[in-house]
């Protein structure tokens, strides 16, 4: 029987092994929209809210989810980086095999 693994599962497996414990930028990515999703809604309330003390805790959690989105901003694009960096070097590699 072959054991060997299909040049893309070779790459995925690369990927994983390379991002070690770390989610995927895809995933990253969809946990930044969900929480920019809940951003829009916190702002709206912000926006709706006139009570002072209302008011402050709302920002708080506004200013809270910005750090955040933009900390998932920054994970995603080395995630990705990993990913491609990772899926270039399995290509060349076979590539210079196939030559």
């Amino acid at each position: 029987m072959n054991d060997r693994l299909l040049p893309e599962e070779e790459e995925e497996q690369a990927v994983e092994q390379a991002l070690g414990d770390n989610p995927r930028a895809v995933e990253l990515q969809e946990l930044r929209h969900v929480l920019e999703e809940r951003l829009k809604a916190l702002q709206a309330d912000l926006v709706a809210t006139h009570e002072p003390e209302q008011r402050r805790a709302l920002q708080a959690q506004v200013n809270e989810l910005k750090r955040q989105i933009k900390v998932l901003k920054q994970e995603e694009a080395i995630s990705d980086f990993v990913e491609r960096s990772v899926r270039v070097s399995a290509r060349r590699a076979a590539l210079e095999e196939m030559l």
